[in-house]
């Protein structure tokens, strides 16, 4: 049996994350399979993993994963964001932010040398990474295997071309939606480099799906700035002023917690709102399918997964359509895309459609069937055109 080995940044509560552990899951009876995660988060991974998938962590901190952000908000010239941000996980803890200052210069030191030293050392038929820092290590130090890179983002033309420079020495590399797909396709000045499309995959479809009955509305995400829950929150406020009954429960865990369980409070919507925290996704399926709703209000995203589990318990979805990955899933007939970010149009589409039953269902049905399309059967048989080397 060939091994195949995948790079991941963490193990912890994400969309790429998800994306990984599903895909393990799913080849790892056709390959020996190890995750290596640069960083050790929690005490086992946040996504069940079969007992035959190998895991080797690099690096226990996840300090350093909070200074990655700081880098990345740094890069783009946003000093006052950073600052915003900064205030938002030390507060006036002066002492503390010097602390972890040292402590993650040493990590991000040690986590760049030890994923070196593994690259080089490994013994594998094929390597998938999964950022672009860790696609230039592969192409540098990677040897006698096939390489693949596997990018989930979105981002502008110096985005798109950094990545593809990222992969200089990669054999493929692998797009989760056909816009990111086209786009890498009319920037690609990588002649060697072989493109993919393979969208992101359900682990299976569950048995139960919603009878779309009643007032409940779910969304789950990372709580972290791109997934602007701050919107969501002043979106719940303009649904509550109209209709008494709606309530939102929304699922996932991380540094803004705090400050939206604050902001829900400061706005009276104790009771409307929930901050559910992170949950299995047993939790997420049953909740799902005892909702009316699936709400998103990201400022990007790449190919939500929680948007076809969403799909694949017959609940429609409203998003913005800032989130560029959903245009692929979601159109007028399974859910709807709100245009400019425009907190008053999403309110109001949520009550109309909570208003009008036979439109949610039919919605509903569309939903469940457009989620067959990105079942293993399916999406699987991609991935091993892709580490068969067969294209289009």
């Amino acid at each position: 049996m060939k091994k195949l080995t995948i790079l991941a940044l963490h193990l912890g509560y994400g969309g790429i994350e998800n994306a990984v552990s599903s895909l393990a899951n799913n080849l790892c009876n056709t390959y020996d399979i190890e995750i290596v995660s640069v960083y050790k988060l929690y005490d086992k991974p946040a996504y069940k993993l079969n007992n035959k998938i190998n895991i080797t962590y690099l690096i226990n901190s996840d300090i350093a994963i909070r200074v990655d952000e700081y880098k990345k908000i740094l890069k783009k010239g946003k000093i006052i964001k950073l600052f915003k941000v900064l205030f938002r996980d030390y507060k006036l803890n002066i002492f503390k932010l010097i602390g972890d200052t040292f402590i993650s210069i040493k990590t991000l030191n040690d986590k760049k040398n030890l994923l070196i030293e593994y690259i080089k050392n490994m013994k594998t038929d094929i390597v998938i990474s999964t950022r672009s820092e860790h696609n230039i290590l592969v192409s540098k130090y990677a040897k006698d295997c096939k390489k693949i890179a596997w990018e989930h983002n979105h981002g502008d033309i110096n985005y798109i071309n950094d990545v593809i420079d990222s992969c200089y020495n990669i054999d493929s590399l692998v797009l989760v939606s056909k816009e990111l797909y086209n786009l890498y396709k009319e920037n690609n000045k990588n002649n060697k480099l072989n493109l993919f499309y393979v969208p992101n995959v359900i682990d299976s479809v569950p048995s139960k799906t919603s009878k779309l009955d009643n007032k409940k509305l779910v969304s789950v995400g990372r709580l972290v700035e791109v997934k602007g829950f701050d919107d969501m929150i002043d979106v719940m406020k303009l649904v509550h002023q109209k209709d008494k009954d709606v309530t939102l429960e929304i699922i996932g865990d991380g540094d803004l917690y705090g400050h939206l369980n604050q902001k829900i409070k400061d706005n009276n919507l104790d009771e409307v709102i929930t901050l559910a925290g992170f949950k299995d996704k047993k939790y997420i399926n049953d909740s799902l399918a005892n909702s009316s709703l699936f709400i998103l209000t990201s400022h990007s995203e790449s190919f939500g997964i929680v948007v076809i589990e969403a799909m694949a318990a017959g609940v429609p979805t409203v998003a913005f359509s800032s989130a560029e990955g959903l245009r692929e899933l979601i159109n007028k007939d399974n859910g709807i895309l709100i245009d400019n970010r425009n907190i008053n149009d999403m309110a109001s589409k949520i009550i109309e459609l909570l208003n009008d039953r036979k439109q949610l269902k039919a919605m509903g049905k569309c939903s469940y069937k457009n989620s067959l399309n990105y079942t293993p059967n399916k999406v699987y048989k991609l991935w091993l055109d892709v580490m068969n080397g067969k294209n289009e």
